[in-house]
């Protein structure tokens, strides 16, 4: 299994399989993005499904923790995992997505 870790030393993301040189390219984006989120000052929302057995839970509070926007918000989707599309939250997150908007809107 291969892993990405964040400051505390715990997985970001984990794979079962990677190719070599996708493993290379996903690092440079990784840090690319790193980068961008701390000068981020759109607005942002962030969603995550609490049961996501894909993508570390940590992730989204090291995510949050770096974008620099003071209009930044973060969602946990109780009953979602890793399918965003598919979820059995969709009109929760319908909900917040208009509330986002209205307030770039308004």
């Amino acid at each position: 299994m291969s892993s990405f870790y964040d400051r505390k030393n715990k997985p970001l993301m984990e794979y079962e399989k990677i190719p070599l040189n996708i493993t290379i390219k996903i690092n440079v984006l990784l840090q690319e993005m790193k980068k961008a989120l701390l000068k981020n000052e759109c607005p942002v929302l962030l969603l995550q499904g609490r049961l996501d057995s894909d993508i570390n839970l940590y992730s989204i509070d090291e995510i949050f923790n770096r974008i620099n926007s003071k209009n930044k918000r973060k969602i946990w989707l109780e009953t979602n995992d890793y399918s965003i599309l598919n979820s059995p939250d969709h009109q929760r997150i319908f909900s917040e997505l208009i509330k986002v908007i209205s307030e770039i809107c308004n």
